[in-house]
C-alpha cells in the first residue's frame, strides 16, 4: 500500500494546499516531530539560509528555505532544502544502532545495526539529491551558533553551486531554444 501511495504521488506533480490554517497546523506538527538534535540542526540551518549571500557560494544562488518532513518518492525527508535538491540527514545514536524488541531475543546489552538510514541516503542520492549528513557527535562538540552554522555552511557551499549551476543551464537552454526557433 505504502509504494502504490508514493507512485500515485509520483502521477501528481502538483502539491495542494487548500487552507492556510492547515498548513500552519502542519508545520506545528512537523515541529513537534523533530527530535531535539535536529531541531538545533533546522535552527541553525534556517538563519543561515536567511543570512546566505552570493557570494558565499561564489555565484547567482537561488533562494532557500527549510522544510520539515519534505516528501520525495523514495520517503520522507526529515530536513530539507527543496530548491537546492539536498536532504539533511541529522544523525542520532538510535539511528544508527537499536536494542532488540524482547530481551529473550540477544543478551540485552547487544545493539543491533540499524540499515534504514543508509538505504534512505542511497534511494536519495540516486534520486538526484544531495544529501548533507550531520553526525550528532560532530554537532555536538561544535560550541555555538556561529560554528554550527559554519559547519552547515561548508557542506552546503557544493550543493548551492550546483543548484545555481541547474538554473543557469535550464535559463541557456531556453534561450538557445528561443533564438533557434523564430
Amino acid at each position: 500500500p505504502a509504494a502504490v501511495h508514493r507512485f500515485e504521488t509520483l502521477l501528481q506533480s502538483k502539491r495542494v494546499v487548500t487552507c492556510e490554517d492547515v498548513k500552519s497546523t502542519q508545520e506545528k506538527a512537523n515541529w513537534e516531530s523533530l527530535r531535539s538534535y535536529e531541531r538545533s540542526v533546522y535552527s541553525a540551518l534556517d538563519r543561515l539560509l536567511r543570512e546566505w549571500s552570493p557570494a558565499t557560494a561564489g555565484r547567482e544562488v537561488l533562494p532557500a528555505t527549510v522544510e520539515v518532513l519534505y516528501p520525495t518518492p523514495a520517503c520522507n525527508v526529515r530536513l530539507a532544502i527543496p530548491s537546492w535538491r539536498v536532504a539533511v540527514q541529522v544523525g542520532c545514536r538510535e539511528d544508527l544502532f537499536g536494542r532488540p524488541r524482547q530481551a529473550s531475543d540477544l543478551a540485552v546489552d547487544h545493539l543491533l545495526w540499524q540499515p534504514l538510514p543508509a538505504l534512505r541516503i542511497r534511494l536519495l542520492t540516486r534520486l538526484g539529491w544531495h544529501v548533507l549528513e550531520v553526525p550528532f557527535f560532530e554537532w555536538r562538540r561544535l560550541a555555538d551558533g556561529p560554528e554550527q552554522r559554519q559547519f552547515l555552511r561548508s557542506q552546503l557551499r557544493g550543493p548551492a553551486a550546483a543548484a545555481a549551476e541547474a538554473v543557469a543551464k535550464r535559463r541557456r537552454r531556453r534561450q538557445n531554444s528561443v533564438s533557434t526557433h523564430p
